[in-house]
């Protein structure tokens, strides 16, 4: 039973998806007095979208004017959106963009998605390291293959991972993977673990009884009350009568003798178990109705 109730929760531990993300990149303002007649670029799918400076947008009097400008004329694009943070302008878009381009380099610079070892999300705030040992599946835009690197670490907004055969670009997608293992957990009540096969050992551990103790206790007369103390945290045990003769019990004192609830009456060729517990300390209160009859007892500690 124990067994089969780890199989079911090993099988729930499966992998599944914790985090998305859509193609990501960032335009910053560097200088909006140089930006006079500049270009930006956004090539969705296979149509370049030229938004000029002047007439698709205005570089107003401030870096983070620029910005905010140049974010509302990418919001009229078609599968692509934009939100201008003071001088930068973050883009997102699902799977369409496939490249990115200024004409004033000096004046505006362009962050893409990443390189062949991180991606960068500029709409995350990630924990430090939260994505540590998870699994980010890539699937990059330029040659639609699907790519699984494990993440080495993560900072606010970008993913470092092993290095790719490509590099990830505005366009790519991402989702990042973890697997639950319960060979992860270190601590269990505050006390440290070691590694186990969790499925082999664990069964062996709970409830593990090794010491045996069998108790013959005759019942010389009927309708009075009969005692058995058992060891101390035992873990499991079972009382009947040695002719199967109908008997009561219980686990405190003067409810046999008299019957006087609550007691428990087991039936002829009946017997009492228990199973699974570890009290600090037992006693077994049993009487029967005929006379000269013995119950028996085997506890396990």
């Amino acid at each position: 039973m124990l067994e089969e109730t780890l199989r079911k929760i090993l099988s729930m531990a499966t992998e599944f998806s914790v985090a998305t993300g859509d193609a990501t990149a960032t335009i910053t303002i560097v200088d909006y007095s140089g930006c006079v007649g500049d270009t930006v670029t956004i090539t969705i799918d296979t149509t370049d979208h030229v938004l000029t400076e002047g007439v698709d947008w205005d570089r107003g009097s401030s870096n983070a004017e620029a910005a905010s400008s140049l974010a509302s004329a990418i919001n009229l694009l078609t599968g692509v959106s934009a939100s201008a943070r003071d001088a930068v302008v973050v883009i997102t878009a699902k799977y369409n963009i496939t490249a990115l381009a200024t004409s004033g380099g000096a004046d505006i610079t362009i962050s893409d998605a990443g390189s062949t070892t991180t991606l960068f999300d500029a709409n995350k705030v990630w924990e430090v390291d939260k994505w540590k040992d998870a699994i980010v599946e890539i699937t990059h835009l330029a040659d639609g293959k699907h790519y699984y690197p494990t993440i080495t670490s993560n900072t606010a907004d970008t993913l470092t991972f092993g290095a790719l055969a490509v590099t990830i670009a505005p366009g790519d997608h991402y989702e990042i993977r973890m697997a639950l293992r319960l060979a992860d957990i270190d601590k269990w009540g505050g006390t440290s673990q070691t590694g186990l096969d969790i499925g082999v050992e664990l069964p062996k551990k709970v409830n593990k009884a090794t010491t045996p103790v069998i108790y013959n206790v005759t019942m010389t007369d009927a309708d009075t009350e009969y005692s058995q103390v058992l060891p101390a945290n035992t873990k499991k045990y079972t009382i009947q009568t040695r002719d199967g003769t109908a008997f009561r019990m219980a686990f405190v004192t003067g409810k046999v003798a008299t019957p006087t609830e609550p007691y428990l009456t087991i039936g002829t060729d009946g017997f009492h178990h228990e199973d699974l517990i570890e009290p600090a300390s037992l006693t077994l209160f049993f009487a029967c109705g005929e006379a000269a009859k013995v119950a028996e007892i085997i506890a396990w500690s």
